[in-house]
C-alpha cells in the first residue's frame, strides 16, 4: 500500500534490470490565484555489478499578488487619483518561479562479483529562477496653493533572481588486507544573479508641480528608465578525503580499532 520509497526495501535479484518512472503533480491554494506543478522522470538500470540512476525534474509556480487576496495597502502608497495603477496588483505574495534539475549516479563493484570494492561517481545540475513584484513607484505632488495628491505610476518594480548549481563527486572503496580504504572527492559551483529595479527619480515632477507647471491630478510624463541594481555571486567548493579503517593492534581484551583521515 506504500510507494516504493516509503517503508519498504526493494530487493533486485536479477543481473540485468531496468526501470523507467514518470510522475506528474499539480497543486494550488483553495482560494485560487496561483498554480504549481512538478514533473519528474527517472531511469534506473542494473547490469551485473554496475548501477546507473538518472533523474530529471522540472517544477514551477505562478505568481500570487496582494490584490488577489484583497490585502489592504499602506495609505501613503495608495494613489488618491482615480485611474492610477493599483498598488496591490503590483505586489507579489508568492513569486513566480521555475526550477529544472538533472542528476546522474553511476557505480560499479570491483573484483569477482563486485565484492572487492566499489567505484562511484555522481553529477548534478540545477537551474532555478524567480520573479517577484515590489510595488509601484509613488510620488506626492503638491500644488502652489498647498493641495497635494499621492500618485502611483509605471510598471511594477521587478526583482529577478537566477541560480545555477553544479556538483560532481566520486569515491573509491577497497579492502586491503585488514584495512578498509576509501577516497572521496566533491566539487561544487553555485552562481547567483540578482536584478532589482530602481525607483524612478521624481524630483523634477515635484518641482514642476510646486511651480504650477504640472497638474497634480493630470497625466504624468513618461519617467526615464531608472535601470537595475545587479549582483553576481559565485561560490566554489572542493574537498578530498582519504580514510583508512583497520585493527592494527591485538590486545588480550580484543583488537584495537583505528581510523586515519587525511584531506582538505
Amino acid at each position: 500500500g506504500y510507494a516504493a520509497n516509503q517503508r519498504v526495501v526493494n530487493m533486485i535479484l536479477k543481473d540485468k534490470f531496468a526501470a523507467t518512472t514518470v510522475e506528474v503533480e499539480g497543486n494550488g491554494p483553495g482560494k485560487g490565484g496561483s498554480l504549481g506543478g512538478q514533473g519528474e522522470a527517472s531511469r534506473f538500470a542494473v547490469k551485473g555489478p554496475q548501477r546507473l540512476n538518472l533523474k530529471g525534474s522540472i517544477s514551477g509556480t505562478t505568481m500570487l499578488t496582494e490584490a488577489e487576496r484583497h490585502l489592504a495597502q499602506t495609505s501613503t502608497t495608495v494613489s488618491t487619483v482615480a485611474g492610477d495603477p493599483d498598488q496591490a496588483a503590483a505586489r507579489s505574495l508568492i513569486s513566480a518561479s521555475n526550477d529544472a534539475s538533472l542528476n546522474a549516479t553511476w557505480s560499479t563493484g570491483l573484483g569477482r562479483g563486485g565484492l572487492d570494492g566499489l567505484i562511484s561517481a555522481n553529477a548534478a545540475v540545477d537551474r532555478s529562477n524567480s520573479h517577484a513584484l515590489s510595488g509601484l513607484n509613488v510620488v506626492v505632488l503638491t500644488a502652489p496653493g498647498g493641495a497635494s495628491a499621492t500618485r502611483t505610476f509605471g510598471d511594477p518594480l521587478r526583482r529577478d533572481t537566477s541560480t545555477t548549481t553544479l556538483q560532481a563527486g566520486g569515491s573509491v572503496l577497497r579492502q586491503s588486507g585488514d584495512w578498509k580504504l576509501s577516497l572521496t572527492t566533491d566539487l561544487g559551483h553555485v552562481a547567483t544573479d540578482t536584478r532589482i529595479e530602481r525607483r524612478a527619480d521624481t524630483s523634477a515632477w515635484v518641482a514642476a508641480a510646486a511651480s504650477g507647471a504640472l497638474a497634480i491630478t493630470g497625466p504624468l510624463p513618461t519617467p526615464a528608465a531608472a535601470g537595475f541594481d545587479t549582483a553576481h555571486t559565485i561560490s566554489d567548493t572542493a574537498s578530498l578525503l582519504a580514510t583508512a579503517v583497520g585493527r592494527p593492534v591485538h590486545l588480550p581484551a580484543g583488537d584495537v580499532s583505528a581510523t586515519f583521515k587525511a584531506g582538505y
